[in-house]
């Protein structure tokens, strides 16, 4: 089944936020088009974060599952 919370008996989820620089074509009106034709991402800025889908309980980058939730067969 997975981690499951401790608070609530939510499913635990990880986040991972990373970042990364667009770049788009231009229309004819001067817009940036929808999708981008290349897309760079920027090395060692990378992010985690576990949340429950349930009580929406948020834990930052370094918390140790173990702590917050509990595994689940």
């Amino acid at each position: 089944m997975g981690w499951i919370c401790r608070l609530c008996g939510g499913k635990l989820r990880v986040k991972v936020l990373k970042a990364s620089i667009d770049t788009h074509n231009i229309d004819r009106k001067g817009n940036p088009s929808e999708r981008p034709s290349k897309r760079d991402e920027i090395p060692n800025i990378k992010e985690k974060c576990i949340f429950c889908k349930k009580c929406d309980a948020t834990y930052k980058d370094g918390t140790k599952v173990e702590t917050v939730g509990v595994w689940k067969e």
